[in-house]
């Protein structure tokens, strides 16, 4: 007689329990959150600012690795400060980032040498440096980790996808903790016309011209490119009741779609989107009437602002929940956007406070839903929030979060 199979296990519950951040001149969750609710911003983030990567790696190690690795380890070490620099088995932590560039600075270097140089002048890490999972491994290195470790592509929504997957990997059992987000360093002018990859995304129209974006505003003209990392640490709910760890919030769901319509321009009114936060919602076990929180991908583009205010609109109705854009304090830093604003969206929960859309000044009559706006944030009784990507190839990202369980 064969034996009855094993009833699977529970799901486990999983939280935040640490926050690191690198975006212009920020280091720090800290400083972070103030950038985000100050009553007077500077210019949109662009290039990191200061950034020393030996406060964070050592000679050796800064010399075999490009700038998106050294932020990405950066970040992992301010997470893994934040959280209490916890003892953890390290074949139980994972590590799973996004990135959209990877070392694409090193790459073009070698191209530089090799121009002028030939095979000898050309770094023999070049490959090592440049590869699209260095930010991960080095992160694993660096934290002593041996668990599930890996990078993944999806464009701008990578981060997102990121801190998704990590979620269902503790919830799961596969992993006890897992650091995830994005990280991503390739600016390489001082302005965006000094920048390949800038002037590229001028020429497609979706970079502004002026020194800030300004989300949601009808005078919106599209993002700045930046860089910048965004890391969380997530573990079980009863590990880190445990050891005494200050919960900012607890991941609830996430999903991943794409649009099938465009490689550049979202779906109609963000069909894709939508689907993604209905299916998000749906893995969180939870209705849309409970979300009141959207922090949106919000470039400043034309149509990515006005997909996003359609598919907020469509699934909640006219009064569904407050959406704001953090993109016009960091930037649009790629694959590390979704690791940003998934740490301010725990923020958000945890300090029971919104961020406002800065730079917002004149209101677009066809943007509907309600955008966060003013000189300063909005409390709110926080329940479920939303934190969602919009990538280039018509990727979308969602992941859901609520108040840490009392």
């Amino acid at each position: 007689m064969v034996a009855p199979a094993p009833a699977p296990a529970p799901y486990r519950r999983v939280v935040v329990t640490g926050l690191g951040v690198l975006s212009g001149p920020c280091v720090g969750h800290q400083d972070f959150w103030a950038a985000l609710t100050t009553d007077a911003p500077g210019p949109t983030h662009r290039k990191l600012v200061g950034f020393e990567p030996r406060r964070w790696l050592d000679r050796r190690a800064v010399q075999r690795t490009d700038l998106f690795s050294q932020v990405a380890v950066a970040a992992a070490k301010l997470a893994f400060e934040d959280a209490g620099s916890p003892v953890d088995d390290p074949e139980g932590v994972a590590v799973i980032m996004g990135t959209g560039n990877g070392g694409a600075g090193s790459l073009i270097q070698a191209y530089l040498d090799f121009q002028e140089h030939g095979r000898a002048g050309v770094n023999l890490l070049t490959g090592v440096m440049s590869m699209s999972n260095a930010g991960s491994a080095n992160i694993a290195f660096q934290l002593g980790s041996r668990g599930t470790t890996y990078s993944l592509a999806s464009g701008c929504a990578s981060g997102t996808h990121a801190v998704g997957d990590a979620f269902r990997m503790v919830r799961d059992g596969r992993a006890d903790v897992a650091y995830c987000g994005g990280a991503e360093a390739a600016v390489s002018g001082d302005t965006p016309d000094d920048d390949p990859m800038a002037s590229s995304l001028l020429n497609l129209r979706v970079h502004t011209e002026e020194p800030m974006s300004r989300p949601f505003d009808l005078k919106r003209q599209g993002f700045v490119l930046s860089e910048g990392a965004g890391v969380l640490r997530l573990e079980t709910l009863d590990a880190a009741r445990a050891r005494g760890a200050h919960i900012y919030a607890e991941v609830l769901g996430g999903a991943n779609t794409v649009d099938g319509y465009d490689l550049i321009q979202p779906s109609p009114r963000g069909e894709g989107l939508g689907r993604a936060m209905r299916l998000a919602l749906r893995e969180a076990g939870a209705d849309p009437g409970e979300v009141g929180h959207i922090n949106c991908h919000g470039t400043g583009t034309k149509h990515n602002d006005q997909a996003e205010s359609d598919a907020a609109v469509d699934l909640f109705g006219p009064d569904g929940p407050a959406l704001t854009s953090t993109k016009a304090v960091t930037g649009h830093p790629g694959a590390a956007a979704g690791g940003l604003e998934a740490i301010a969206l725990a923020l958000s929960i945890d300090k029971a406070l919104i961020p406002q859309t800065q730079w917002w000044s004149t209101p677009d009559p066809e943007i509907t839903a309600d955008v966060v706006v003013g000189s300063a944030p909005r409390p709110w009784e926080p329940g479920l929030g939303i934190s969602n990507s919009v990538g280039l190839g018509g990727q979308n990202g969602t992941v859901v979060m609520g108040p840490a369980p009392q």
